[in-house]
């Protein structure tokens, strides 16, 4: 009975899920178009983290032994649909924050290890500097803020 719980919770959730991605991709095809929601773009994009980590600490609660795999990869899967959308996010967040163009890309080089790209329209003579994680990148940013 538990299996049937835990599954069923995990994907009424992810449906709910499925409109806010969709949202999110509305907003960003609306940046593109010359509207100015790089707030609600971020604010969504974190929110859809939130959820996933809310899930992930719920999943521990209700899942029996029989159920952690399933769980483990739809979160994986909710996971890596947010993660997509990351460079395109951070792309026009960080444009908005330094009022000027950023470009944002992801460079795969195996399933758990990726490089970012960054290049800021004006620094390193228009040549983009690479991170490891996403926490580099964002200290970057912070650093061309001050």
């Amino acid at each position: 009975m538990m299996k049937f719980k835990a599954l069923q919770f995990v994907a009424c959730i992810s449906a709910d899920m499925a409109g806010e991605f969709d949202d999110l991709e509305e907003m960003i095809a609306a940046n593109k178009a010359g509207e100015d929601n790089a707030h609600k773009i971020e604010s969504t994009y974190c929110h859809l983290g939130s959820l996933i980590q809310g899930m992930e600490y719920m999943s521990e609660f209700i899942a029996d032994e029989d159920d952690e795999k399933e769980l483990a990869e739809v979160l994986q899967d909710l996971h890596d649909r947010r993660d997509a959308f990351y460079p395109r996010c951070a792309s026009i967040i960080y444009t908005r924050r330094l009022g000027k163009p950023v470009e944002v890309t992801i460079f795969h080089r195996s399933k758990d290890t990726m490089d970012f790209f960054v290049c800021v329209d004006g620094e390193n003579d228009g040549e983009a500097k690479t991170f490891s994680n996403v926490d580099e990148v964002r200290e970057y940013i912070k650093s061309l803020e001050a």
